[in-house]
Order: C-alpha cells, then sequence, then structure tokens
C-alpha cells in the first residue's frame, strides 16, 4: 500500500455540495469544510491561499457554499475548549476519505489521551506495524482535520516537534499549550 508523501497535493474525488466557513480560533483563523455526511477538512488558512483553493486543491470540482453547519459550529466549539471540558464536549461527525491505513492511523489518533505527545514509534507500534514508521509519519502528514484528529501530539523519537502541514509554530503553540492545561 503506497501512503502519498505530499499530503498538500492529496486530492479526493467526492461529487456534490461543499459547506465552507470561516473561523477564528486560538491558533489562527481556520477553514471548515463539510458535505452532508460530515466534516471532510479542518485547516488553518495561510496569507498566500483563499479559502476556495484550498478547498478546490483537495475536491476538484467541488460545488461550494459558505454557511455554518453544525460540524462547524462543534469543531469550533471544541477548538476553544480546556482540557476538563474536553472529553464532555459533543464532537463533530467526520467524513474521512483517504487510504485504508490512512484511516486506520486517523482513527488511532482519534483514540488517543490528549494530555501528552506521542512518538510516530509509538503510534506504529499501536496499530500493530512497528516497523511501518515511515508510512505512519506520511499518514499523519495527511491528516485532513487539523487539531480535532490530533495528529499534532505526534512527533519525532528524539522528542522534537518536526514538521506540521500548517506551520511549526502552530505545533509549537498547540503541544506547548499542554503544559497549560489546554489541548493543542
Amino acid at each position: 500500500m503506497t501512503v502519498k508523501s505530499e499530503p498538500t497535493k492529496y486530492t479526493v474525488k467526492i461529487p456534490g455540495e461543499f459547506s465552507y466557513s470561516l473561523a477564528p480560533t486560538p491558533y489562527g483563523e481556520a477553514l471548515f469544510v463539510s458535505t452532508e455526511k460530515g466534516l471532510c477538512q479542518l485547516s488553518f488558512l495561510s496569507e498566500y491561499e483563499s479559502p476556495e483553493e484550498i478547498i478546490q486543491n483537495r475536491f476538484p470540482g467541488a460545488v461550494l457554499r459558505q454557511e455554518v453547519t453544525e460540524s462547524h459550529r462543534l469543531a469550533t466549539e471544541l477548538l476553544h475548549c480546556s482540557t476538563e471540558e474536553f472529553p464532555g464536549m459533543k464532537f463533530p461527525k467526520l467524513y474521512l476519505k483517504g487510504t485504508e491505513f490512512q484511516r486506520s492511523v486517523w482513527n488511532l489518533l482519534l483514540t488517543l489521551e490528549r494530555d501528552r505527545l506521542y512518538t510516530y514509534s509509538e503510534i506504529a507500534g499501536l496499530l500493530g506495524r512497528p516497523r511501518a514508521v515511515r508510512a505512519v509519519a506520511s499518514a499523519v502528514g495527511a491528516n485532513p482535520i487539523a487539531w480535532l484528529i490530533p495528529c499534532h501530539l505526534v512527533v519525532r523519537l528524539d522528542g522534537s516537534i518536526g514538521g506540521y502541514r500548517w506551520g511549526v509554530e502552530k505545533k509549537r503553540a498547540m503541544t506547548g499549550s499542554l503544559s497549560a492545561g489546554l489541548y493543542g
């Protein structure tokens, strides 16, 4: 099974309409994208791409409608909650498209405790695939749902932060907030 190594070029063919909205978060302005099946993308915006460009790059030919959906509202609330509040919060329905291996990594990340950091090796071990560290790193990097699927909690074996699709500074801010009692 091949895992794409360039997540910014990762595209998914999902026909139909997509709702999108923007909202400020503790980590910058976020783009929420969903279909009637659930939230399919949560990205942090950069000054170099418009929301429409980001969506069209991942979902070519998407029909876009700007509106705040229930999934977007729930995701925004989670981005603003504290460590103590998180377990009791309602989670939006997710609509994840990717390879079987990517989805297995993303689903595992959703089960992790959010009060500590994990290494790529640990994630591979938890999947029962201890030699698949590079494939795990690629799947983590292709995560379409920033922060809610906590790819930011995964670091290198030596404890260094590694990369992050939305910028190392954001990942540092997110992981740094663990010691302040907030989920990153």
